[in-house]
């Protein structure tokens, strides 16, 4: 099923897979356009979604680019 299959009103779509995927599209986006903070708080709501759901193949791709954008949130606090 489509990420953002609930704002479409697909009734059987979960609100979390959907808030999930803007969040990370949102932490991704303020990543590469260096908002470091921005980026922080995306990435810090999108661990907290991803504590409260279970990994599926659905939030595989989310996860690694979660995980990605943690790494380089980390590089660029270094700087």
């Amino acid at each position: 099923m489509d990420p953002v299959a609930a704002l479409w009103g697909i009734p059987e779509a979960d609100p979390r897979t959907t808030l999930l995927a803007v969040l990370v599209q949102g932490e991704v986006t303020a990543a590469a356009a260096g908002d470091v903070d921005a980026a922080t708080v995306a990435h810090d709501a999108a661990t907290r979604l991803f504590g409260m759901m279970r990994d599926t193949n659905a939030t595989a791709a989310a996860r690694a680019a979660h995980d990605a954008v943690g790494k380089l949130i980390r590089a660029m606090k270094r700087r």
